[in-house]
């Protein structure tokens, strides 16, 4: 059994949760008294081994009602330290101080596991702990099942793996990834998820909210339509565009000419970029492309990096050396190698500058190897996909080009060192609707969960947690979301064994009814007398292959079956009804227009029902035995047809 997450106990966290304790396994059966500060652990048979594949240990889901704190848990089982920190130490709340504490356990062999969390004294019965723990801590113990003890072993920092793994340390062995469903908003305050190293003194986070170019052209040239043969995008476009953001605010190019006082070329009017196609030869959009982002480099690394940080002295210096050492005859050497030549001597010249000890080392992020690398990439490139000298346009359709996967994947790999002051170009795909972009993006990040197993043999188990990754589905795609993620981790050749634990939230029933009701955790909101909220943690009451509408009512506490608009207005229809007392041929003709809208059968005819008899009831003599006569004309008109019909034969 692979290593795992087991189970969370809250015990405050200055929100959502008060001594409240979350169980996501079948192979124990954990407790924690939060009075006597007493884990207990004990085994369990777990029937559900091997349900999901190979490479899938558990998944695990979280439902309720919005604002019961779904995203909360997730949010403090995956930020990274910093992000945790703006999120959960929070000032005094009506008064009290919120002392945090809490605590993960996870499993890693035998009767060996992980204690992470923060204040190490919240456990009772954990004996030979350091005294110099620190609150924020993460060790492992061994568990003496029959005496209900845990003993402190080591912090897992220090602590080296058995076996095979001998000599990697603990802390490697599991990786949390978070898929995160926040959207930067400008009118909500929100700590968003940021790139960078966890300072965690636990096993390690990482985000995954922002996918690379490479794993969304793969996906989508490659496998979007496997997972999905319903996937509808008529013509989704790949496009890789230059953006000028160089001189800011100068909108024409003569003005542009005059601020560029740097001599390219000996004459900055033969840049591709002031004066577009070069007078001598014909060169293709893709050759115009690199030229472009060349120059580009060059312009922006002098305009907005060079004037920023070096002295007038070392400018005049700079400008003349420049001309002086580069000279360029376009009479003679005006070919598209030569100027990609002269270009990467320009920008040598710069890298040098950066380098030296009197000029601050970070006045330019760009490297010359990186871009060099760019460059052949972009070579490789199909000539037919440059459509002009900034822009090239792939299409999905067309399937997988090796040449356009390694392209992007220098985009993703080298991007930090491929711009100047400004962000050069960028790769945006296009007519997609949200939903597709979503499931897109969802799947397209999961290729970094990917790598992170397969590039480093030191991590056992991942752990993904996932919010609300089918927010924007259309019902049919949240239906089979499980089935396409675990197609998906399970169809990829990693080359040894691994896992994947899923935690993951949603509102989809569908979802859930793909899921064994012990992995289903529910939180609800019960109102108190003083008008605060009470959280409720409970296991579902149904799961795997459950009727609809009882996951509805019992796991996301849905009170009606329909819309609450259709509910008013059905208790708006009945109760017109039950208080006819006189006949009203306007009012009765009304609400059998209303009543025939209903879209299920079986109310409809019962309202219809109600009302014919409720018509009955207090139909006038006279309107009634016209009626009467109505019908009888039509039973005669009826009968002689059919006596018609009798003498032709």
């Amino acid at each position: 059994m692979k290593p795992q997450l087991l189970y969370v106990y809250i015990h405050d966290i200055g929100r959502c949760f008060e001594r409240q304790q979350f169980s996501f396994t079948n192979d124990f059966t954990i407790q924690f008294d939060p009075h006597e500060r007493h884990l207990k652990i004990e085994k369990l048979y777990n029937p559900f081994r091997e349900m999901w594949g190979s490479n899938i240990s558990s998944i695990n889901l979280i439902v309720g009602k919005n604002g019961t704190g779904k995203t909360t848990l997730l949010d403090l089982l995956g930020s990274t330290k910093t992000r945790k920190i703006n999120l959960f130490r929070n000032p005094p709340i009506r008064g009290k101080e919120v002392i945090t504490e809490w605590f993960a356990l996870y499993h890693v062999t035998d009767d060996i596991f992980v204690i992470e969390g923060y204040e190490p004294n919240l456990i009772n019965n954990l004996d030979g702990l350091w005294a110099g723990t620190s609150q924020e801590y993460s060790f492992s113990v061994q568990y003496d099942f029959e005496r209900q003890l845990a003993h402190f072993r080591q912090y897992i920092g220090y602590q080296e793996e058995e076996g095979e793994k001998r000599g990697t340390s603990l802390e490697y062995i599991i990786r949390n990834l978070y898929m995160t469903n926040e959207k930067k908003r400008d009118w909500f305050k929100s700590s968003f998820p940021a790139e960078g190293a966890d300072h965690f003194v636990g096993f390690k986070r990482e985000y995954l909210n922002v996918p690379l170019s490479a794993d969304l052209y793969r996906f989508m040239s490659l496998e979007g339509s496997t997972l999905e043969p319903d996937f509808a995008a008529l013509n989704p476009l790949c496009s890789l565009e230059l953006t000028d953001w160089i001189f800011r605010d100068l909108m024409f190019t003569e003005d542009k000419i005059a601020a560029f006082d740097l001599e390219l070329y000996q004459d900055k009017n033969r840049a591709i970029y002031f004066n577009g196609h070069p007078k001598n030869g014909q060169w293709t959009n893709k050759q115009m492309f690199m030229i472009r982002y060349l120059e580009m480099l060059v312009m922006d690394i002098w305009i907005n990096a060079s004037k920023k940080l070096l002295s007038r002295q070392k400018l005049v210096a700079c400008r003349k050396y420049f001309k002086s050492k580069f000279g360029f005859t376009p009479e003679l050497n005006d070919s598209y190698e030569d100027r990609l030549s002269y270009l990467y001597s320009s920008l040598d010249f710069f890298e040098n500058i950066k380098t030296k000890e009197e000029y601050d080392p970070e006045w330019s992020s760009f490297n010359i190897h990186s871009v060099k690398r760019f460059i052949t990439k972009l070579t490789d490139l199909p000539d037919n996909l440059f459509t002009s000298d900034d822009k090239a346009l792939i299409s999905i359709r067309d399937g997988f080009n090796k040449e356009v996967f390694e392209c992007m994947n220098c985009i993703d790999k080298e991007r930090m060192w491929l711009h100047g002051e400004h962000i050069l170009f960028k790769v945006r795909y296009q007519n997609l609707s949200a939903g597709e972009l979503e499931f897109i993006s969802g799947f397209a990040n999961l290729y970094q969960a990917i790598e992170a197993v397969t590039t480093n043999s030191k991590v056992d188990t991942l752990i993904l947690l996932l919010d609300e990754p089918d927010a924007s589905f259309h019902p049919e795609w949240s239906r089979r979301y499980i089935r396409n993620l675990v197609s998906f981790l399970n169809g990829i050749e990693i080359g040894r064994s691994v896992n994947f634990q899923i935690m993951m939230t949603t509102h989809s029933p569908f979802v859930v009814s793909d899921v064994p009701k012990p992995f289903i955790t529910c939180l609800e909101l019960k109102r108190d007398e003083d008008g605060s909220y009470t959280r409720i943690v409970k296991k579902a009451d149904f799961g795997l292959m459950s009727n609809i509408y009882d996951i509805l009512r019992s796991d996301f506490f849905i009170s009606s079956p329909i819309g609450e608009q259709a509910k008013q207005f059905f208790n708006k229809l009945t109760t017109r009804i039950d208080q006819l007392h006189n006949y009203d041929s306007d009012e009765m003709m009304q609400l059998r227009g209303l009543v025939t809208a209903i879209g299920e059968p079986f109310i409809q005819a019962k309202l219809m029902e109600q009302l014919e008899e409720t018509e009955r009831r207090l139909m006038p003599i006279d309107v009634r035995e016209r009626r009467i006569r109505e019908l009888q004309n039509q039973i005669d008109q009826l009968k002689q047809l059919d006596g018609d019909d009798t003498r032709n034969d």
